[in-house]
């Protein structure tokens, strides 16, 4: 009985498209517009144009992985292909890039699209599959259709969208191998969203990694060539698309901030590994049907202008990794917002105003549908660093650390394999070390992780002893790697290792002693190291709470002398200048 389910489990997805397998009719259309893909119509609908078009469609799964890979690849031999990479439902209940996708990889197989000779297409056809079989009509309670859709979180109740960096989810695992697919990251990535927030004219908005982190000469050919031409393309095709408006307890009449898309998004990620980034976000409030039309036509204009611009595409990141290997000694860690620069964009919006709520009587925000504008607004999208290291030679990463080697694996860290990173013979060595002098960590998990923030680091030099095979070396002069590895090893990084918790270990002290053995011990400490007992009664006359405290001055002096084991937040990766 068992294996008759699983059986009709596999088959029925596939029967369902035999009424219409002659149009290729998807199910949004099917449906006049009103109705998503499920997982398994999605996943049959790729089989069918596999089967049917199989010099054009190629499936990818290898046996455990949640999801396949769809691969749509030009007619010319794979030497020099631009690669762009779509990803759909991280988020299942913002669909409306598993239908656009689906009719524009139709479209391409039966000609009515054509695909540049030397591109290749990675689709994700539908990535947080778990969420999707969670489907229903109420987890998008703000959303004009579908007319039901699947959930945000995965299985681990994960927000896919906030796992990039620290690697939780087996989904995310199989995103990273899809975006080194043989070992070749994309040119370009583009993912497809619902936006929440304020009410507004436009059904599309268009979200970018932000250009100053992208960085180099990629982040000035995205934001000064890239994205005036898309935004152009698409109002030749009648759609009035502007930037994501980052906009949810007040309304955007006056502009906005752009969001900052750091590397636990997908867009951030894609930026580490010097890849442009572009996010559509339809509008929650248009209608289901209008939302997957204009998704569908921002994903044809993106293949059009990265057709008409190859060559230039693939030179901006040769150039990109040529200045990251010349010309930066120092990058950036944590940035903020320079109110002094900003664009102007022009804006169609809707006036905004307070009315009594219905439910509470006071005052509750409203936009007037009846009363539309159009108006410039500013757009600030510059960022500024506030926070800059100095790019060492290499990180030097034990290899008891077996989640962080984990993490490496799985971003592309090893390419020549691990054993020829291995640190080769024993020998003593002077290195930097950083001191974790502070941080703060939220009161309440986050993603299921304690995370850390505003981390605060000293640093000096140290000689010590590094046994042969025990730690890796990491080569942070590499350009393909060098964004990469500076953001997840320097502590302070907004989403380094050590804020997500990869290192917590090293944060609690493991020897002590018994009060009434050490007393002895430390009034002996005292009588033999003059230095050490000057600043002890130093401290004394200075600090009235010491004096008064017999616990806190015994553990001064235990953490003062040679029994202490010093190794308290002493940060383990160590750093070669």
């Amino acid at each position: 009985m068992k294996k008759i389910i699983l059986f009709l489990a596999f088959v029925m997805p596939y029967l369902a498209f035999a009424v219409y397998d002659t149009t290729l009719i998807t199910p949004f259309e099917h449906s006049k517009g009103l109705k998503t893909a499920t997982v398994e119509e999605c996943f049959a609908y790729y089989q069918l144009l596999a089967q049917k078009f199989p010099q054009v469609v190629q499936l990818v799964q290898p046996q455990g992985q949640p999801f396949p890979l769809v691969l749509v690849k030009g007619k010319l031999p794979e030497e020099d292909r631009l690669v762009i990479m779509i990803n759909n439902a991280i988020h299942p209940g913002e669909p409306d890039g598993v239908d656009a996708s689906m009719m524009l990889v139709r479209d391409i197989c039966t000609g009515k699209i054509t695909l540049h000779p030397q591109m290749e297409l990675r689709i994700i056809p539908f990535y947080n599959v778990a969420g999707g079989l969670r489907r229903g009509k109420y987890s998008r309670v703000n959303q004009d259709g579908p007319i039901e859709c699947g959930f945000r979180a995965n299985g681990q109740n994960l927000d896919l969208n906030r796992d990039l960096m620290k690697g939780d989810a087996m989904e995310t695992r199989w995103f990273k191998e899809v975006f080194l697919y043989n070992g070749v990251s994309p040119d370009l990535f583009i993912e497809t969203h619902v936006s929440n927030g304020a009410d507004y004219q436009h059904t599309l908005t268009v979200l970018s990694t932000q250009h100053n982190q992208l960085s180099g000469v990629l982040g000035v050919y995205q934001h000064d060539s890239l994205m005036p031409a898309v935004y152009n393309m698409l109002r030749e095709r009648k759609i009035e698309a502007c930037p994501y408006v980052n906009h949810f307890s007040t309304t955007p009449d006056s502009g906005w901030v752009e969001f900052f898309d750091l590397p636990r998004f997908s867009s951030g990620y894609a930026s580490l590994n010097n890849c442009m980034a572009i996010l559509a976000e339809t509008h929650m409030l248009k209608p289901f049907k209008q939302r997957v039309e204009n998704t569908c036509t921002f994903l044809e204009v993106m293949l059009t202008f990265c057709g008409q611009h190859k060559k230039e595409i693939k030179d901006v990141r040769i150039k990109q990794w040529y200045w990251l290997l010349t010309t930066t000694l120092k990058l950036p860690l944590d940035w903020e917002i320079d109110s002094s620069q900003y664009s102007l964009i022009h804006f169609k919006g809707y006036h905004a105003a307070h009315k009594p709520s219905s439910v509470s009587d006071s005052p509750r925000l409203y936009y007037d549908r009846n009363k539309p504008y159009e108006r410039i607004v500013k757009f600030y999208d510059t960022y500024k660093p506030t926070l800059e290291v100095s790019v060492p030679k290499m990180y030097l990463v034990p290899l008891g650390y077996i989640r962080v080697i984990e993490q490496l694996r799985q971003n592309g860290m090893f390419p020549s394999g691990l054993k020829e990173s291995v640190f080769p013979t024993d020998t003593f060595i002077t290195v930097t070390v950083y001191h974790i002098d502070s941080f703060k960590t939220v009161n309440w998990p986050y993603e299921g992780h304690y995370f850390h923030y505003h981390t605060v680091v000293s640093r000096k030099q140290k000689r010590v002893f590094i046994s042969g095979g025990t730690y890796v070396m990491m080569d942070a002069q590499n350009p393909v790697v060098k964004k990469f590895l500076v953001n997840v090893f320097e502590p302070s990084a907004p989403d380094s290792y050590f804020n997500w918790n990869f290192f917590d270990g090293i944060l609690q002290q493991k020897e002590g002693y018994s009060d009434y053995v050490f007393e002895d011990i430390a009034a002996e400490l005292l009588k033999k190291d003059t230095v050490l007992c000057n600043e002890f009664e130093t401290l004394k006359e200075k600090d009235v709470t010491f004096a008064a405290n017999p616990k806190a001055q015994l553990d001064w002096i235990y953490k003062h002398s040679v029994y202490y084991e010093g190794t308290v937040n002493e940060y383990p990766v160590y750093l070669i200048y």
